[in-house]
């Protein structure tokens, strides 16, 4: 915009009304393509090759949640989370757009985040702060199963805790009994359902067999590394 070779470009800056630090950049080549394009894995699952596995993208103060999360699956049923960082679901949509239109004259292109989280195990759980509908963006471009959680809904007040709880999409703890729609009651002290829900992951006896239930929607299947198929 401005200076000696201005570029034709608008920047902008988004700041939340709540105090979070910033992690630094996690290392890797393609981390900063990744940031500008809209998606880059920040923290990659732990022992990788164990057990089933799940992505979890999160954009905005979500991340930091869903660090949490990464760990709670892994220590309880043995699930194994890569955690993506998501800068622009939008800017994800408006270049998944673009091969679309491609395509219509005969060209063959691939959108990036199809890209991005090609060869990803497991299904996809996208989480964020905004309504559903943000991060459902992008569900047609994601090749694996694909679910979303966000604060959907219309004059809820409460503190950020409570309704976040409300909408499940904090790191949650076991569900526990509210209104019709199941989920912890704002106000009320009462766990509700996570990202991964506590319970929400069940495994058959004897059998390295698991599934994750999100709200909303049912069943996924997970992958375990070990047995190289969906479970």
């Amino acid at each position: 915009m401005y200076g000696e070779r201005p570029e034709d470009v608008f920047c902008y800056l988004t700041v939340y009304n709540e105090p979070k630090r910033q992690p630094p950049m996690p290392p890797g080549p393609s981390v900063e393509e990744g940031i500008l394009r809209g998606i880059y894995r920040f923290r990659a699952a732990p022992s990788p090759d164990a057990g089933p596995r799940i992505q979890l993208l999160s954009s905005g103060t979500a991340v930091h949640w869903t660090l949490e999360a990464q760990e709670l699956p892994a220590a309880e049923w043995g699930v194994r989370a890569d955690v993506w960082s998501v800068t622009s679901w939008t800017e994800l949509r408006r270049d998944a757009l673009r091969p679309d239109a491609a395509r219509l004259r005969g060209e063959e292109r691939v959108p990036y985040v199809t890209r991005a989280l090609a060869g990803a195990p497991g299904p996809v759980l996208a989480v964020s702060d905004w309504m559903r509908q943000v991060p459902d963006q992008i569900g047609q471009w994601v090749e694996q199963d694909h679910a979303s959680l966000g604060t959907d809904g219309f004059g809820l007040s409460d503190t950020r805790e409570a309704v976040r709880r409300h909408f499940g999409v904090d790191r949650g703890g076991g569900p526990g009994p509210a209104g019709p729609d199941g989920r912890g009651a704002p106000g009320d002290g009462r766990p509700g359902p996570g990202p991964v829900r506590t319970g929400g992951l069940t495994r058959g006896a004897g059998q390295p067999r698991c599934t994750v239930h999100v709200q909303g929607r049912g069943p996924l299947r997970l992958l375990d590394a070990r047995e190289g198929g969906g479970l």
